[in-house]
């Protein structure tokens, strides 16, 4: 069968126009396969350190977990923690309780890390005087729920006492408990998140699970300041 010029044309323009749609879908997907780079960041305030005992900058712990697998990633801890290195015998089992629970979780361990049982050397981090930045690698396109714990020892308060009325001691020197913030974010370059405080652990006792009672939380809300994160590819 002889074709005419113009369902040649038609032929030749549809496919022009196919390639065209391809190569845009294409663009759109750059990368559909390829990871992108989740970034934390933020201000440690050296002034609210230095207000509490023992002068000291806080330990904390950063996880993120998958929305439909419910996969945990520990992007860092800080090295205390991370190690169980407290000098001597001492222990802090209310250090980020809620971290080690998850953490638990993600490795398949019992308990706080010790020198015999540690996190990882990937995740484990220095405590910082001032700025922080923390990146890890994620799969595009997933949804994720990020997790930032914070605590420092010595910071009591009126309703986190050394002693409370009925004689009972802070025998960790914890002060108000650990606080974690909460954003969740989609895995595409260019999305932002600002984590919101979602709620503490407990001053005595490594809780598992968080109290919404945040009234009686005062300096310990402002340890960390500006904390963002953001995705990039």
């Amino acid at each position: 069968m002889k074709l005419t010029k113009s369902v040649v044309l038609s032929v030749v323009v549809f496919i022009i126009l196919l390639g065209l749609l391809n190569c845009a879908d294409t663009g759109g997907r750059r990368g559909a396969g390829e990871p992108v780079v989740l970034s934390f960041s933020f201000t440690v305030n050296e002034e609210i350190c230095r207000l509490n005992k023992y002068k000291r900058t806080p330990q904390f712990a950063i996880w993120v977990e998958d929305v439909k697998t419910g996969e945990i990633r520990t992007v860092c801890v800080t090295a205390k923690t991370a190690k169980g290195k407290w000098g001597g015998k001492t222990t802090r089992p209310v250090s980020l309780p809620y971290w080690v629970s998850r953490w638990n979780v993600e490795t398949g361990s019992r308990g706080d890390p010790t020198a015999d049982q540690p996190a990882a050397d990937a995740v484990t981090c220095a405590t910082p005087q001032a700025k922080f930045e923390r990146q890890i690698t994620l799969p595009r396109g997933g949804r994720w729920r990020c997790f930032i714990e914070v605590n420092v020892s010595g910071d009591h308060n009126e309703h986190f006492p050394e002693k409370t009325a009925d004689g009972r001691r802070d025998m960790h020197s914890n002060g108000q408990p650990s606080i974690v913030y909460s954003a969740e974010i989609r895995a595409i370059g260019g999305k932002t998140a600002k984590p919101v405080l979602l709620g503490r652990t407990d001053q005595f006792e490594p809780a598992k699970d968080l109290s919404k009672d945040l009234l009686q939380i005062t300096t310990a809300a402002k340890l960390l300041c500006d904390i963002t994160i953001t995705c990039r590819d």
